[in-house]
Parts: C-alpha cells; sequence; structure tokens
C-alpha cells in the first residue's frame, strides 16, 4: 500500500516561504553570551486544578522570558476545594524544569535573602500586580516591567 505523502510534502513547503513577504526567524534571540542581567524576579501562585497550574507555569516562563526574569520556582496555593499540599517538585521534575529552561529564563528555588529582608522576610508585602487573563504585551512591558525593576 502506497502512503499519500502530500500532508508531508505540504509541510515541508511552510519552511521555503516566507511568511507575508518577510522571513521566518526564531521567536527567541539566542545569544551565545548567555542571558543578560535579570530585571527582577517573577514569584507566582499557581491556584486551580492540575491543568490551571500549568497554564500558569507556562504563561509565568513567556512573561519571565519576555521581561529577561528571574522566574521563582512557583508555588502551588493550597485550595479549600482540590485539599492538594502538593510542592512543584512533587509534580515536576524541578532539576530537568531548571536545566531546561536555562539558556532561555532564570530559574531560582526561592526569592533571594537580599530581596525578602527589604520586604521583612514577608511575601504579602512584595508588591502584587493582580494581572488580569489577557493582559496585552504593552502592558507587560509598560507597567509590569519597570515596576519590577523599581522593586528590585
Amino acid at each position: 500500500m502506497d502512503s499519500d505523502n502530500s500532508n508531508a510534502d505540504a509541510i515541508s513547503t511552510i519552511w521555503r516561504n516566507s511568511y507575508k513577504g518577510g522571513e521566518w526567524r526564531p521567536c527567541i534571540d539566542k545569544s551565545s553570551r548567555g542571558l543578560p542581567e535579570s530585571n527582577g524576579y517573577i514569584y507566582i501562585e499557581a491556584n486551580g486544578g492540575l491543568n490551571q497550574q500549568r497554564t500558569s507555569i507556562c504563561n509565568a516562563v513567556a512573561v519571565a522570558g519576555y521581561l529577561n526574569a528571574t522566574l521563582v520556582i512557583p508555588h502551588f496555593h493550597f485550595h479549600s476545594i482540590w485539599r492538594d499540599p502538593s510542592k512543584f517538585s512533587d509534580i515536576y521534575d524541578e532539576e530537568f524544569f531548571v536545566k531546561t529552561l536555562a539558556n532561555d529564563v532564570r530559574v531560582v528555588d526561592k526569592v533571594p535573602g537580599l530581596i525578602m529582608e527589604r520586604f521583612d522576610y514577608n511575601m504579602t508585602n512584595v508588591y502584587n500586580f493582580r494581572i488580569k487573563a489577557l493582559s496585552s504585551v504593552s502592558y507587560y512591558r509598560g507597567t509590569v516591567l519597570p515596576k519590577m525593576v523599581e522593586e528590585q
């Protein structure tokens, strides 16, 4: 039986053609010099079920990469409905997570003591953006980044 190669041929042509008259280019501009100095820290409390937590983690990685921020290993919020006290490392391979992102996003296991000291070692004293779903890129660049740099 002969296989139909039309799908494979169609997919392979995608890379041969330019996009809207331009050129295809990588989403992330990788540098051989390593990551530039961090603009600050992103700390998230992921809540909800496993899928919502995964989505929050993916979003945090994307935002940290975009803002050149250091991502703190996410904290899972204990929810009265789910009653799941799991930590990030209980569900995910933390070492693999950090290693996989090493060339794109800095990841640390906790907010450094020097930063925490400024907030009396109390995370509730740290500014909380309460970012709405579907916030624009300009919101992150114009509102979140300046405040993050200021809090550094």
